[in-house]
């Protein structure tokens, strides 16, 4: 009995990060730009920095979710689960700590941008200022 214990835990740990991993990508800014491109135009950008900071630049047609605010996952919760989502933030920490929501919530495909906004400036990418 131990035994198929063990067994069935091990193949639920081994199967069930296979699943995440599925899910969700952390890629460099390079990939997440390339990645955009090759959707075309079936995907959403979501910017999970606080209006402030989106302000200042943020990629085209993102939509700004602050990651603090109350409602986030209310928030998230009302876009398309089906289309590949690109998320980002200033420097990975809050769209990485967002990544269990969007899990939480079954999104089909979540990349995170490893080095967030940050990176993507140092890539010399196009960004919006408004």
């Amino acid at each position: 009995m131990k035994t198929i214990i063990k067994t069935l835990l091990f193949i639920i740990i081994i199967f069930g990060g296979s699943v995440v991993a599925q899910q969700s990508k952390l890629v460099t800014p390079k990939v997440f730009k390339e990645t955009m491109e090759a959707e075309k135009s079936d995907f959403q950008i979501i910017d999970v920095r606080t209006s402030k900071e989106f302000k200042k630049g943020h990629l085209a047609n993102a939509i700004n979710i602050n990651f603090y605010d109350k409602d986030f996952k209310d928030q998230l919760s009302k876009l398309d689960k089906e289309k590949t989502t690109f998320v980002y933030c200033h420097s990975a920490g809050r769209s990485g700590r967002s990544m269990a929501t969007f899990k939480l919530l079954e999104f089909k495909q979540v990349y995170d941008m490893d080095k967030g906004y940050t990176g993507w400036i140092k890539e010399n990418y196009k960004v919006i200022k408004k």
